[in-house]
């Protein structure tokens, strides 16, 4: 998955220096873990996928991938696009959910 250009811009205006904020992220993203998030918004699912960083679960980005018509097939979308976009294909990073130090009663 690469970072998102607006290509709509003509070549004769200048870009802005948010369009090359994701070559800055570029170092942590390495080491993240890649989830996939589903949505249902208005009769269609939203695939969405966060990476998360390993070292700071608190520092996560989210991308909005495509729209789905089914759950069924935004699950295989979102399972794909995770493979794909993942650092580690065999999936041994893993955010460590004790940093959240979540109570629930």
């Amino acid at each position: 998955m690469g970072p998102r250009f607006d290509h709509r811009l003509q070549p004769e205006q200048a870009g802005n220096y948010a369009d090359l904020r994701i070559l800055e992220e570029d170092p942590w993203l390495q080491d993240t873990e890649v989830k996939y998030h589903l949505r249902h918004v208005k009769k269609q699912w939203v695939v969405s996928l966060v990476f998360i960083s390993i070292h700071n679960p608190f520092q996560f980005i989210k991308h909005t991938i495509t729209y789905c018509t089914t759950y069924r097939k935004a699950c295989i979308y979102g399972d794909y696009y995770r493979r794909i976009a993942a650092k580690d294909p065999r999936g041994y990073l893993k955010t460590d959910l004790d940093q959240f130090q979540l109570c629930l009663n």
